[in-house]
């Protein structure tokens, strides 16, 4: 009964060959007047308290150097000739053209889910009012929706980095032509009014990095590839695991990154060979997912440690 257990907690690994990656997903990238990242555009030209609210550039990163941080604000174009006025913070892919504004980027892969780090902390004026934050990604071919998923945040505040995924639906088999990710620190359509009330709270804010796509392969022989693409062992592990990179060469440094099941970082490392025994005896008893990662692909296996 223990080694069914055990086995039915293993994950599967998730390996991406050469497949479409959220652009900027770490939000490394930064440029512009008002700064925003780059590929994506926000609303901070018409927040007139920007950057105390709206969507700015963070060292208090889960990954690499930066994170995108959004503050709920009064949103006001009116004074461009447009009767908008709302409360939120948005980050969107797209670019910004002589035209305007375009959302979404060409993109033609079916993704499985999107995943990501965050922090949440609600507003808390007007008082007794519920905010609710999101994330949205959506598939596009010619114009319509062919897949979507979606996250909404409130309540508590999460005070840590931690681990999300959105699964993303699919209405039927078309190929995409066009990704939308749309982020919103206070949900919102823009109200068309002199004076409004809304459930929208200023000072909401959410935290998000390292956001990427999750492909999944169909197909037997695919699927007994990706199984041993990297392999730990051994698994349930004490002291020391064995991790050994298969059927490819590593010609350049990879990650090796363990996270505990809440996603917090417990011990990164970079390895140059396709075998590498690590030290996990630092390390409590417990289930961990453990990232070997390189710039091409990315793998995720669970690593259970047992004493």
């Amino acid at each position: 009964m223990k080694n069914t257990f055990i086995f039915m907690l293993f994950l599967l690994p998730i390996v991406a060959f050469g497949q479409q990656q959220v652009p900027n997903g770490s939000f490394e990238n930064w440029s512009g007047d008002p700064l925003a990242p780059d590929g994506w555009l926000t609303v901070n030209s018409i927040t007139p308290d920007y950057p105390t609210y709206g969507t700015t550039r963070i060292t208090d990163s889960y990954d690499g150097t930066y994170a995108v941080k959004l503050v709920s604000g009064k949103v006001d174009a009116t004074p461009m000739g447009f009767p908008y006025i709302d409360t939120t913070a948005v980050v969107s892919i797209g670019v910004l053209t002589s035209q305007g504004p375009i959302y979404g980027i060409p993109f033609t892969d079916r993704p499985l889910k999107l995943s990501f780090y965050y922090k949440y902390s609600p507003g808390t004026y007007p008082t007794g009012i519920v905010d609710t934050a999101q994330v949205l990604v959506q598939l596009r071919s010619q114009n319509s929706s062919i897949g979507e998923g979606v996250m909404k945040f409130y309540g508590n505040a999460v005070t840590q980095y931690t681990y999300a995924e959105i699964p993303i639906t699919y209405w039927n088999q078309a190929t995409p032509d066009t990704l939308v990710i749309d982020i919103t620190s206070s949900v919102t359509g823009f109200s068309k009014c002199d004076v409004c009330h809304f459930a929208n709270q200023i000072g909401s804010e959410l935290i998000i990095d390292k956001m990427e796509f999750i492909y999944t392969t169909t197909g037997i022989n695919n699927a007994e590839q990706i199984q041993n693409f990297v392999t730990i062992y051994p698994n349930p592990a004490s002291d020391k695991i064995n991790l050994d990179i298969n059927n490819t060469t590593l010609t350049e440094l990879a990650t090796v990154n363990i996270y505990s099941t809440t996603g917090k970082l417990i011990k990164g490392l970079t390895i140059s060979q396709n075998h590498q025994q690590i030290d996990i005896r630092n390390l409590s008893n417990g289930i961990y997912i453990l990232e070997v990662k390189s710039n091409e692909w990315t793998n995720k296996q669970r690593l259970i440690i047992q004493r």
